[in-house]
């Protein structure tokens, strides 16, 4: 296929969902990548609409202290 492999300059972290952005059937791959983009490649593999973009928040360290989860008791911190 001629857009494939699909490239972007940024870290990712998770794996892309699918999504049908355009709403014409078919779902695209997007892609939320680091720098807080979320990018939606084609099954030809180029971008489908321009980015869209999430703005930075700043977020205290340890922010999930304190929170209890649901299966396994309470979070803790790795040290």
């Amino acid at each position: 296929m001629s857009g494939w492999p699909a490239f972007h300059w940024s870290t990712v972290h998770s794996g892309p969902p699918l999504h049908d952005i355009d709403k014409d059937g078919v779902r695209e791959i997007a892609l939320a990548t680091y720098n807080g983009e979320v990018l939606f490649f084609g099954v030809s593999g180029y971008m489908v609409i321009n980015k869209l973009e999430v703005l930075r928040m700043r977020v205290q360290k340890d922010w999930y202290m304190g929170f209890r989860s649901r299966s396994s008791g309470s979070f803790s911190s790795r040290s």
